[in-house]
């Protein structure tokens, strides 16, 4: 390596080494991105709707109501819209519960991965209901709380009526997920595959969001950057 010193042969070595430990944690082709943005936002008593993928348009909707009667209910809806000459349609995962003749969301766990093999994917669900004084859904007791999984379909138009959208074959299928808690309904982080068809993981219990998370070889790389900097000057 020329007239390097073995200091100098070290700040190269390493530089060059973690420069491509950074290059492949970056190449990743798939990743759920997770956001934070949402958390902490309560729905009580009313209805919010909220932009998922950053677009401009609403792709899903919370819901919360204490009717003077003492019936309360919680759920999820979702949203269809055209944009750009694409559709784009968001669904939940959800199931029929004939005890109640309700449509239930879903709930998942830390650690499980939603893609097209979670469930039933539907335009909304209850996400607790107590209307006869018996709690039922995902977030039936207070303060419980669960993760929600919903796609988001992109495809071409096929026509209109009334306001509803009909898709053909979607061409792409991005997958996500959605932390809400009882109180009346609370939301917590989200995340969003970013590659269609690439099932979205639910963080593990800990590992907390990060929505840019920095590679391992990050600060061998920054201590070899310093290292060539010095060298710079020495010469």
């Amino acid at each position: 390596m020329g007239n390097f010193t073995c200091f100098e042969r070290f700040a190269v070595t390493a530089a060059a080494t973690s420069l491509l430990a950074l290059v492949g944690a970056f190449g990743a082709s798939a990743e759920t991105i997770v956001y934070n943005g949402l958390a902490g936002t309560s729905v009580a008593n009313g209805y919010a709707d909220f932009d998922l993928n950053g677009d401009g348009f609403d792709d899903i909707g919370f819901y919360a109501f204490d009717y003077v009667s003492g019936t309360q209910e919680g759920g999820v809806g979702t949203y269809s819209y055209e944009l750009g000459g694409k559709l784009y349609r968001t669904s939940i995962v959800n199931e029929s519960d004939a005890t109640i003749g309700a449509t239930l969301a879903v709930g998942f766990n830390p650690g499980d991965a939603i893609d097209a093999t979670s469930g039933d994917f539907g335009g909304g669900g209850e996400l607790y209901v107590n209307g006869s004084g018996t709690p039922y859904g995902i977030l039936a007791a207070a303060g419980s709380s669960a993760y929600l999984g919903f796609q988001i379909e992109v495809g071409s138009n096929f026509g209109t009526n009334d306001g509803y959208y009909f898709f053909g074959a979607a061409q792409e299928t991005y997958y996500g997920w959605i932390a809400v808690e009882r109180g009346s309904v609370i939301l917590g982080d989200y995340g969003l595959q970013n590659v269609s068809g690439e099932a979205a993981a639910i963080p593990t219990v800990g590992s907390g969001p990060s929505p840019v998370p920095l590679p391992a070889g990050l600060p061998l790389l920054l201590a070899g950057l310093g290292a060539l900097g010095l060298v710079r000057r020495r010469r």
